[in-house]
């Protein structure tokens, strides 16, 4: 039985058994109560009971802020799409079902699915749940920053086989707030959570206490796909606690990359109209760009086309582009003269300037793209488990482009007690990103708990760097973390292999040992913040290092402790049984003997079956939201 935020009791079977006897739940005949399409799901929601099944009729879609209540009894209610032919349990949903799932689905900014206060035993299974209005807000929302006691705090939430997504076009801001206790989310795909100027995020707690198991997902935002931590909890001492975050695939698309807005607009002609207007004679410069509301609030804007007309006498200048595809508007850009840059916005493609003042503001100097920041980010989290994973496709956008970050937070100043501590991080693929991990021991900022005992063992770390920019390292870390153990790892990365900055505590890193590992040195293998690579940085920031039986591909190894094998840089791929196949075996070594360098690929291969699942992006199809035009 998961634990809520209230003290359990073990019980043996036989006490049970004498509890169910008595209890109300097994005095009264469990109920499975039908939804059809245009019944009232609130009403479901509200008179169902301990042990109770809510079918929602398939295919039909069900638009509102629907409440899950607080109900007496400790057996789960069931909400889900009634029939056969879907998921069954341990098997992961997707976009392939959609037509078929009841959906679920605000028709405004507000959560589709909320939990009221201290709301518990709830099981939400093989739904859809939609974007949100202008993708702002949380699609599902568990617990929140109203919670001031434990009491408060919903718990024993299970969400399986979910398929949530934000629009295509618009995307969406956040899909699951956590904040809750005793919370799974299994076997769920979540996908276009996406944003401009702003964090999207497919998972997020910052004021619940765990457990948490988030298991066998397609997991997919642009900002940070998971993150906890983030915001400082409204209760005293709170922090997410006893974490398992295994075989999930954890990306986003590479399309991404690209502005979100593909096109400028095309064929932009200016035609001088002496006729009428008030436009004084001379020449004129106009940029257009396209726009769209997307989540974060903001519009993004597509890259510009310009055009020219000179005005011989008084008069106006139209103008005309070909339409996009997809776009809540255009802005039309008229650069220079005697008031300054000014611009008009418009929904068509066509645009007279009369010599109206219009508003000040140039045109943007690029397209924007959604805002990526990483795939995990653990802010405030106490003994974490991540095993079985695949991260992949991250990029330098919003911030330097490491992928998993360890960073401690005491994000407003409010809550000094924020850590992370005791995280395995094991038998994970992390591939096709711009850099691996970085760890910070504190908050640089405010004051904050310590990074201490981190381990990161048995995985494959692969494509870091290269074509998805800079910097290619495999690890930073400052800010004074303490007890980090890196074994057992095969990098094929651009950058370093332990980048180190800022000395606090008197040393910078206590009781780091790397041992085992397959690496690249590249130009400056371990290095320091003012310090040399090898021996300077080692005296300066990790006297107490053990760095030992790793195999390192280029480099000298004359400034490294001894019991670490330098190879030529030519011979990295050369070591594995078919590097271009993406088989990681030792050639010297495939049956791995005990103490063996770099990833046990069969103990790697165990983990991971079945993390990334072949299915069709949500991204391809086109949007049925309404766009508002502003």
């Amino acid at each position: 039985m998961r634990r809520g935020p209230k003290k359990a009791v073990r019980l043996s079977i036989t006490a049970l058994a004498a509890v169910l006897l008595v209890s109300p739940i097994a005095s009264r005949q469990l109920t499975a109560v039908r939804v059809a399409a245009g019944d009232d799901l609130q009403r479901a929601l509200d008179s169902a009971r301990a042990g109770d099944t809510v079918l929602l009729a398939r295919g039909a879609t069900f638009r509102g802020n629907f409440v899950l209540p607080a109900h007496d009894g400790t057996a789960f209610v069931t909400v889900r799409t009634e029939g056969a032919g879907l998921p069954d349990e341990h098997t992961r949903t997707g976009p392939q079902f959609g037509g078929v799932l009841a959906v679920v689905q605000s028709p405004n900014t507000s959560p589709a699915l909320r939990a009221a206060r201290a709301a518990h035993h709830w099981r939400l299974e093989n739904l859809e749940v939609g974007p949100n209005r202008l993708g702002e807000g949380n699609i599902i929302e568990l617990g929140s920053d109203d919670q001031r006691t434990v009491e408060d705090i919903p718990h024993d939430i299970v969400l399986d086989r979910l398929y949530v997504h934000g629009d295509p076009l618009t995307g969406q801001k956040r899909a699951i707030a956590l904040n809750s206790a005793a919370t799974d989310i299994l076997n769920s795909y979540i996908a276009d959570i996406k944003a401009f100027g702003v964090d999207g995020q497919a998972i997020a707690g910052w004021n619940g206490p765990g457990p948490y198991r988030i298991e066998n997902n397609y997991v997919e935002a642009s900002g940070e796909n998971i993150l906890l931590g983030g915001a400082d909890p409204t209760i005293d001492q709170m922090l997410p606690r006893d974490i398992i975050i295994r075989r999930n695939h954890v990306s986003r698309p590479v399309a991404w990359r690209d502005p979100i807005l593909a096109a400028a607009p095309a064929q932009f002609r200016a035609h001088a109209d002496t006729a009428r207007g008030m436009l004084a004679a001379g020449k004129y410069t106009y940029r257009v760009v396209a726009e769209r509301r997307v989540a974060g609030g903001d519009f993004a804007v597509s890259d510009a086309s310009s055009a020219e007309t000179e005005l011989n006498e008084t008069g106006s200048i139209a103008l005309t582009w070909d339409a996009v595809a997809d776009v809540t508007g255009y802005r039309v850009y008229r650069v220079g003269g005697d008031g300054g840059d000014r611009f008009w916005k418009v929904t068509s493609p066509t645009f007279t300037d009369s010599g109206d003042t219009g508003q000040a503001g140039s045109p943007p100097k690029r397209a924007s793209a959604w805002t990526v920041k990483n795939l995990l980010e653990l802010k405030n989290a106490v003994n974490v488990q991540i095993e079985g994973n695949v991260f992949e496709h991250h990029w330098p956008q919003a911030q330097s482009g490491y992928a998993i970050l360890v960073t401690p937070r005491n994000q407003s100043g409010r809550a000094p007690w924020s850590r992370v501590e005791n995280v395995r991080f094991a038998n994970n693929i992390v591939r096709h990103v711009s850099a691996a991990i970085n760890i910070s021991g504190t908050d640089d900022e405010k004051p904050s708990g310590r990074t201490r005992s981190i381990a990161i063992e048995n995985n494959l770390f692969d494509d870091i760097g290269g074509s998805w920019g800079s910097p290619g390292d495999f690890v930073q870390m400052g800010n004074a973390p303490s007890d980090i153990r890196i074994e057992g790892n095969t990098v094929a990365h651009t950058g370093r292999i332990i980048s180190v900055y800022g000395k606090r505590f008197g040393v910078e890193v206590e009781g780091l040992v790397v041992r085992n590992n397959v690496l690249r040195y590249n130009k400056y293998g371990v290095i320091g913040a003012n310090t040399g690579p090898g021996a300077g940085t080692f005296a300066a920031y990790f006297p107490d290092a053990t760095f030992t039986g790793n195999v390192i591909a280029g480099g000298d190894g004359r400034g490294y402790p001894a019991g670490n094998t330098f190879i030529g840089a030519d011979r990295f791929d050369a070591l594995f049984v078919d590097r271009a196949g993406d088989d990681f075996r030792l050639k010297s070594d495939a049956s791995r003997r005990a103490g063996a360098p770099g990833v046990d690929v069969d103990a790697l291969n165990r983990a991971t079956a079945g993390a990334v699942q072949p299915v069709r992006q949500p991204s391809e199809r086109r949007s049925n939201q309404n766009h508002d035009h502003d």
